[in-house]
């Protein structure tokens, strides 16, 4: 009898093992080139297809080869042309600070560049109007962003990514240069990395049995968005609504050139200018008077507010790279 007891959960174990990898898709980076693999191509199709919904770009056919022991792979380097997101996917900073509440926001289309943001510049744009809470009934979709949260004291914001399947997420896991680099994984393996239960991401948690669980959010991208107001904008520019207004124009411009800045020290540890460090004091002060312009134009006045919270950052982000 035991010995019929042991042979059974040797069994369940090697099944259940085999479900787990028959489901599981990896990815990797060599060179330029990025790679999706799973053991059989309809499930890479998937995947393939939830990128191309995400970014919005025609379908795409492209190969997908198996191997002798029935290892499929698909090249989807021409599916990240056009996002945010392959100039660091599969890299790591060379500095501190690059983190995932950043990463979602950019991925999103709402932050230019990648480097640090912290948890009230996450928090303050997912409540914004861009972004609509899910329900836990609602069926997700590539690009929807998941906000993992703990709850022992208050609401503590812990992990945000990028869903597009249950098999893909996009990720960057940590803040330090020596954590794991930007990268595509399971959803269940982001899960199980911050210590989410699957019924506490999977349908609506309960405090009783769930102290860490997920939120589920779906925003426009902010050129999106403007154009739903009838305006124009561009992120990485100072074009579009504060045309008019040229002194908030100059600071808008000065604002995204310390943020490519950032990005770049942050990424080949090249100092920052400190003319540029110091000014961001400045910026705080000058911001805060040019706003009063638009006062009566509430998307002019989420901007700015979105401005205030980037500069806060900057100065946490400052800290790790001096």
């Amino acid at each position: 009898m035991k010995y019929s007891l042991l042979s059974f959960i040797t069994l369940a174990c090697l099944l259940a093992s085999f479900v787990t990898k028959a489901d599981s898709v990896s990815f990797e980076k060599i060179d330029d080139t990025f790679f999706l693999t799973a053991n059989n191509c309809e499930l890479l199709q998937k995947q393939t297809t939830a990128l191309e919904k995400w970014q919005a770009i025609p379908h795409q056919e492209l190969y997908c080869s198996c191997d002798a022991k029935n290892l499929c792979k698909v090249d989807i380097t021409p599916l990240l042309i056009a996002t945010p997101i392959k100039t660091t996917l599969g890299k790591l900073p060379i500095c501190h600070g690059p983190n995932c509440f950043n990463a979602a926001l950019v991925a999103s289309q709402i932050l230019p560049y990648f480097r640090l943001s912290d948890d009230k510049e996450f928090k303050f744009w997912v409540n914004s109007p861009l972004c609509r809470k899910l329900s836990y009934e609602e069926e997700k979709r590539p690009g929807d962003v998941v906000a993992i949260r703990e709850s022992v004291v208050g609401e503590y914001e812990v992990h945000p990514f990028i869903y597009l399947t249950e098999e893909l997420a996009y990720t960057k896991n940590g803040y330090r240069n020596d954590d794991m680099p930007y990268a595509l994984m399971p959803v269940s393996e982001i899960m199980q990395t911050y210590n989410v239960r699957k019924e506490c991401y999977t349908k609506q948690p309960t405090n009783e049995e769930c102290w860490r669980y997920a939120t589920y959010y779906r925003c426009d991208t902010l050129p999106e968005y403007a154009k739903k107001q009838g305006r124009e904008f561009k992120l990485e520019k100072s074009e579009g609504l504060f045309s008019q207004q040229q002194e908030l124009k100059n600071i808008v411009q000065t604002i995204n050139e310390i943020d490519h800045d950032l990005f770049k020290a942050s990424m080949t540890g090249c100092p920052l200018a400190l003319a540029k460090r110091f000014s961001l004091f400045e910026l705080s002060n000058d911001l805060c008077d040019a706003a009063k312009a638009v006062a009566n134009d509430p998307l002019s006045v989420l901007l700015c507010q979105g401005l205030e919270k980037r500069l806060d950052a900057f100065k946490i982000a400052l800290r790790y790279l001096f």
